[in-house]
């Protein structure tokens, strides 16, 4: 497959945020790594719908992510963090959720996924029987994001 200068950057960007976010929860508390999150809301906010500029990022993103945490085994929290850093350094806010949801044996199974202004980065696509826990806000830095 080939592909663009542009897309190997966010693809080795993505790498680079993933092996990050691998060592922070392997090394760090889960609590620890969180609280630079800032607060968990209950209720996500409703969100402005993304601009063109901002989906084309928040899909180019996910799809970095995506392709680059395939190799590496990154799992669904990971994948998340590894959106989310690469999404604030463009100035762009995101919802990272967290849920729950009972399997076929009857065990609790979480899951984390993300999302800006209601176009899916990472997580998806997401089953109905997924109850949302909360999740945290990263705000973007200008009013078109």
């Amino acid at each position: 497959m080939r592909i663009g200068p542009r897309r190997q950057w966010l693809l080795a960007e993505a790498v680079v945020r993933l092996l990050v976010a691998m060592a922070l929860l392997r090394f760090i508390s889960f609590q620890r790594v969180a609280r630079r999150w800032g607060p968990m809301v209950s209720r996500p906010p409703i969100p402005a719908e993304a601009s063109q500029s901002v989906e084309r990022t928040a899909r180019a993103v996910g799809w970095a992510v995506h392709t680059a945490a395939r190799p590496l085994g990154a799992t669904c929290l990971r994948q998340a963090m590894a959106a989310r850093a690469m999404l604030k350094r463009r100035g762009v806010g995101s919802l990272l959720h967290f849920g729950v949801c009972r399997d076929d044996h009857d065990r609790l199974q979480a899951h984390a996924w993300l999302d800006v202004g209601g176009v899916p980065v990472t997580g998806y696509p997401l089953a109905d029987d997924w109850s949302e826990l909360g999740c945290f806000v990263t705000e973007s830095r200008s009013a078109g994001g």
